[in-house]
């Protein structure tokens, strides 16, 4: 009986790591994906408000 259950051990502590990496991922991509879209933001709005300087004058 003890054979058996030694067996699916290294299976789940394989699944809890591939779930673990997957989790840390998926938290790690949507920051860079908001530290980019804040970085297009701001490059944006500063070439809106170059423009509007332009109308202005």
């Amino acid at each position: 009986m003890k054979k058996p259950a030694n067996r699916p051990t290294p299976f789940f502590l394989f699944l809890f790591l591939f779930l673990f990496l997957f989790l840390f991922l998926f938290a790690l991509l949507p920051r860079i994906r908001t530290e980019q879209q804040g970085m297009r933001k701001k490059e944006r709005k500063k070439k809106i408000r170059k423009r509007k300087r332009k109308k202005r004058n």
